[in-house]
């Protein structure tokens, strides 16, 4: 009973975010200009059924046990230790990074944030080592994020809520000193990802947090602030850059919508467009008759390549596809799976989806709960792939790596000093309950 209910609980999720996508992009007053919705539906459709099917089926098979002495489970002081060894570590990568962009690079963010991020492009491989650190340290604050939302209940009520402020703000500074949006897009998606797991662990699906609302509240303000510049830095909130922003995000502005337009609408379109134009795209994958590309081409296992190729193991030589006009556009998971591997390329990829997902499903139906550092992390990374397939493929984005790496790289220091463990279970769980209704009291 308890397998199913996790498997269906997951696989809900997955259905509830596509079907959302959904309703949003037909609620607003756009439509795709690749004028092939049927074939798009049914690419994701077929999507969305074999990797639930194979998802569901692969988590009743057997699983095989390397090990079976049990884990330990996590104790008070390695809670608190990654706790604030995240929080010291990640904002001190701020710090530096912003020592290599203003101090070695010479960059000057009084112009705008938007108008930095393209002094930073420009800039051209003139770093110091010191921005090399900081980004290493930076992902650090996903360490934070996690325990903050995960073990909210064994953390001290301060201790919890800072863990959460810093697992996001750290990300969210990030993205504003590289004028970008993307590290605020991936913390969201790992904090909702990190939820999920909670469900399935038996918690609720949200931390009980007091003042949850306003918290949210202030979150979407602030960033809505933040986003609006970005879009208006260098153009006006007016209808013909609407349709020039739409039409590079694969979409177009209904007729009715141009002699009625509203900022505000504009403003959100602009914002779901950003999120959710891969799903037009997946149009365009059509279009460009799909079949299995070279690597150079090749989007999924795009960040791989590159390192690769950094390390002079391949000869790598990154190409857009002929679609995309330079702008890098987000291309839906279906679609990337498409264009890369053509037809029976993408069933195949699907179906191996679906049984990593099945695999994740495995480790959260686990009776004890007690899910290693590896263990959580594959969970995270396979649940953050399959609820931003609607935006794109999150190991397509830069710093997806350096966040895995991070968590994993987190267990190993506090390991060496408190022992290895896991990392979903606390040893004092029942004291900490009751000190949990002392502290919401």
């Amino acid at each position: 009973m308890r397998r199913k209910r996790s498997s269906w609980i997951t696989i809900a999720y997955f259905w509830g975010l596509w079907i959302a996508t959904a309703l949003i992009l037909s609620i607003l007053p756009i439509e795709s200009k690749f004028q092939n919705f049927i074939e798009t539906i049914m690419i994701i459709i077929a999507f969305i059924a074999i990797v639930s099917i194979v998802g569901v089926f692969w988590s009743y098979t057997p699983m095989v046990v390397l090990r079976h002495k049990p884990r330990k489970l996590m104790t008070n002081k390695k809670l608190i230790f990654i706790v604030y060894f995240s929080i010291i570590v990640s904002i001190l990568g701020v710090a530096v990074v912003l020592w290599d962009r203003i101090a070695v690079r010479g960059i000057d963010y009084s112009l705008g944030l938007r108008n930095a991020r393209y002094q930073w492009l420009n800039s051209g491989n003139v770093g110091s080592i010191w921005g090399k650190i900081g980004n290493i340290m930076i992902p650090f604050s996903y360490c934070a994020l996690f325990m903050g939302i995960f073990h909210w209940e064994n953390l001290k009520r301060y201790q919890g809520v800072l863990s959460i402020l810093i697992g996001f703000g750290v990300q969210a500074a990030f993205a504003m000193i590289n004028g970008g949006r993307s590290n605020i897009l991936v913390s969201g998606v790992f904090a909702f990802s990190t939820c999920v797991l909670r469900k399935t662990q038996g918690k609720s699906f949200i931390p009980k947090i007091r003042g949850l609302v306003i918290y949210v509240a202030l979150v979407i303000v602030l960033l809505f602030s933040y986003v609006s510049s970005i879009f208006y830095a260098f153009a006006d909130n007016d209808v013909d850059y609407l349709i020039k922003i739409t039409d590079g995000l694969g979409a177009q502005v209904k007729e009715g919508y141009i002699n009625n337009s509203n900022l505000l609408i504009n403003t959100i379109i602009e914002i779901v467009l950003y999120i959710l134009h891969g799903v037009y795209y997946i149009g365009a994958v059509i279009l460009n008759q799909p079949q299995v590309v070279d690597i150079n081409k090749n989007m999924s296992l795009r960040q791989v390549f590159v390192f690769a190729g950094r390390l002079h193991l391949i000869d790598y030589n990154m190409e857009l596809p002929s679609f995309d006009g330079g702008g890098g556009n987000f291309v839906a998971l279906p679609g990337i799976l498409l264009y890369d591997y053509g037809y029976l390329g993408f069933i195949f990829t699907s179906v191996i989806l679906g049984m990593l997902l099945g695999t994740a499903m495995k480790y959260m139906n686990r009776k004890s709960h007690n899910l290693t550092n590896f263990e959580t992390v594959f969970c995270i990374v396979v649940l953050m792939h399959i609820y931003m397939s609607m935006i794109g493929m999150a190991l397509g984005l830069g710093y997806f790596v350096f966040m895995v790496a991070a968590m994993i790289l987190m267990e190993i220091i506090a390991g060496c000093r408190y022992g290895y463990s896991g990392w979903t279970m606390f040893e004092n769980c029942c004291m900490v309950s009751g000190g949990n209704n002392e502290r919401e009291n």
